[in-house]
This record gives C-alpha cells, sequence and structure tokens, in this order.
C-alpha cells in the first residue's frame, strides 16, 4: 500500500510505502514506531518496517525454518 501525507520535517519526502495487514498502524512520517527508510533509488520515498519482519524474508536475511 502507498500513501502520501507531509509532516512537519519531512518536506523532502514524497511517498511513504507502508506493509498491509500490519499488526499494528504506521504514522506516514520519519517518526513512525518501524524506523522507515529511505529507499536506496529514490530516497524521497520513505520504505517501513512490518512488524512481522516480512521484508527481511524479502531480502534474504531471514529463512524459515
Amino acid at each position: 500500500m502507498t500513501a502520501s501525507a507531509a509532516y512537519p520535517g519531512d518536506e523532502d519526502v514524497f511517498c511513504h510505502v507502508v506493509p498491509l495487514g500490519d499488526f499494528k498502524e504506521h504514522e506516514l512520517s520519519r517518526a513512525c514506531w518501524c524506523h522507515p527508510r529511505p529507499d536506496e533509488q529514490v530516497p524521497e520515498v520513505m520504505i517501513h518496517n512490518a512488524m512481522d519482519q516480512r521484508e527481511r524474508l524479502e531480502r534474504g536475511e531471514l529463512y524459515i525454518q
């Protein structure tokens, strides 16, 4: 899911990408509980992290046993 929002201090961010169906609601800002990071190719896009760590599985950092 993609959402856009403007927050004080986030003037350089134009898009937040948040995981669908996460356990906890995300705040569309850099101050979100999940510690979002800028996208490597488009730094104006903030990528939020899921509470269940699904992005680590997608990146190959975590394996299901």
